[in-house]
């Protein structure tokens, strides 16, 4: 979903861009990129990457938090083993491309301080958050060890794209809240930082200028990509209900232990390197979501 987007955004900056992904949306992309199908998780395949990468940008990844508690194997195959095999080829490269990471609020657990600097401690709670702390670990032992330049941007949870999973909080309760359905809360008083897609987009693509201009405070770093306001999973559903004028019943289901009880961000780090700063609030986003939505896109 982020690199979708983001492959669009950089199309439009006159960057050369290439896909490498297992599968590809039906003529979402037509002949507007050069489209690579290969699997993160056999080497052999990333031999297909273009040679002159100047950048990778990794966002491949099992990133449903439940799906990777009922398949952990997967997920540390696809999230930590794909990662290491990208790191692999990318030093088999003559010029050795910069990794940017696409990691996780997942990674903090529960933070002992609101809002979570990048230096707060890891203590995932969930398989998924353990996997990409495993990747930031890798990544580290690589830029120490192997001289690989990466960045971890350490995302929030982004929404307002109509290509998003539907199973995640915002897409799942925007369907069902405009076909006036239950929206089910687990627990619901859960504190999350939500950031739009754009916001999301535009850190990357100030990421990628800096490591493009030679800004050396960039390599090796971590960031947190976010908005830096708090909202309860139960505000999120009544504000959903509120803006579609639905008719839905809000539902509460006991909490699932892998969540996280809050988490709101500080980009101060990545305000002062990249000159990142959410533009879109909460409320505006997901009008901007429902209008895409409601002019009859897919979530699928």
């Amino acid at each position: 979903m982020i690199g979708a987007h983001l492959a669009e955004q950089l199309a439009t900056e006159r960057h050369e861009v290439a896909l490498f992904d297992v599968a590809y949306e039906r003529e979402r992309f037509a002949s507007q990129f050069k489209q690579i199908r290969g699997d993160i998780t056999k080497g052999n395949d990333l031999d297909k990457l273009p040679a002159n990468t100047d950048i990778v940008v990794h966002c491949a990844a099992i990133s449903r938090a439940e799906l990777a508690e009922r398949q952990p194997e997967r997920c540390m195959n696809v999230n930590v083993i794909g990662l290491d095999n990208i790191v692999r080829w990318s030093l088999r490269q003559k010029a050795v491309p910069h990794i940017i990471f696409a990691s996780s609020r997942e990674v903090y657990g529960n933070p002992d301080t609101l809002p979570v600097p990048e230096s707060q401690l890891r203590q995932p709670r969930s398989t998924y958050g353990r996997s990409k702390a495993l990747g930031e670990a890798l990544l580290a032992y690589y830029g120490t060890g192997h001289n690989q330049p990466y960045t971890i941007l350490r995302f929030s949870n982004v929404y307002g794209s109509v290509h998003d999973l539907p199973e995640r909080v915002v897409p799942a309760f925007a369907r069902n809240a405009l076909s006036n359905l239950p929206l089910t809360l687990f627990g619901g008083e859960q504190v999350l930082d939500f950031v739009y897609i754009d916001d999301a987009i535009s850190g990357i693509v100030q990421l990628i200028d800096g490591i493009s201009r030679g800004r050396k405070e960039v390599c090796n770093a971590t960031y947190n990509i976010c908005s830096g306001r708090g909202i309860s999973i139960g505000e999120v559903a009544r504000l959903t209900k509120a803006a579609c004028a639905s008719d839905s019943e809000i539902r509460s289901l006991a909490s699932r232990e892998f969540d996280a009880r809050a988490f709101v961000g500080n980009y101060s780090k990545a305000r002062a390197d990249l000159g990142y700063g959410p533009s879109i609030s909460f409320e505006h986003g997901l009008s901007l979501y429902l209008s895409k939505l409601r002019g009859g896109k897919s979530l699928a």
